[in-house]
């Protein structure tokens, strides 16, 4: 089990509010550009990366650098976005605005699915064929991520009331109906 003593200088792969969450348990968040991961992987640069599903990881091969999988999964929801300028947005019909909603939506569940089976998949792999080690973080220390991750939360919200505090409104409310909080 990964306790918080192993987040204490931890050099981890992380950017962006995952590195500042990483760094908030102690750990010391290292900005490194994907191609170069799997070296610093294999060359001790970093002895971990916070870095999509099991899935994308696979396919950078880190299963051949890494000895072990944490659980449970830090993002826990895969998402694409798509974007789409407002002026032209404004300019189509409701009836094709509510079509490429379904359709999002409909691609969304879909490479969930997807990705979800991959990585269950690649799981069983990495233990069975590879000798990879699932492990698991200590409940305390997911509740303590909790409480870190909100900090961040709150952080971006005090900086930008308008955007990241109706955001954070409604992630502290989402947090407080799931029982996480």
């Amino acid at each position: 089990m990964v306790t918080k003593e192993d987040f204490d200088g931890w050099r981890v792969r992380s950017t962006g509010t995952a590195a500042m969450v990483f760094e908030k348990m102690g750990a010391s968040p290292v900005s490194i550009p994907g191609g170069e991961l799997y070296q610093a992987l294999q060359t001790g640069v970093v002895e971990g990366a916070h870095w999509g599903s099991i899935s994308t990881g696979w396919g950078m091969n880190f299963q051949e650098v890494t000895k072990y999988i944490v659980q449970p999964d830090l993002v826990s929801q895969l998402n694409g976005e798509v974007m789409v300028g407002m002026k032209q947005w404004e300019a189509i019909g409701d009836d094709l605005k509510a079509t490429f909603n379904e359709i999002v939506r409909a691609t969304s569940a879909d490479a969930s699915a997807h990705f979800l089976h991959r990585d269950l998949l690649r799981k069983d792999e990495f233990v069975k064929e590879l000798g990879g080690e699932i492990t698991t973080l200590e409940p305390a220390v997911v509740d303590e991520l909790r409480v870190k991750s909100m900090e961040v939360v709150d952080e971006f919200a005090e900086r930008d009331p308008k955007y990241s505090g109706r955001v954070a409104e409604i992630l502290h409310e989402f947090m407080r109906l799931t029982g996480k909080a």
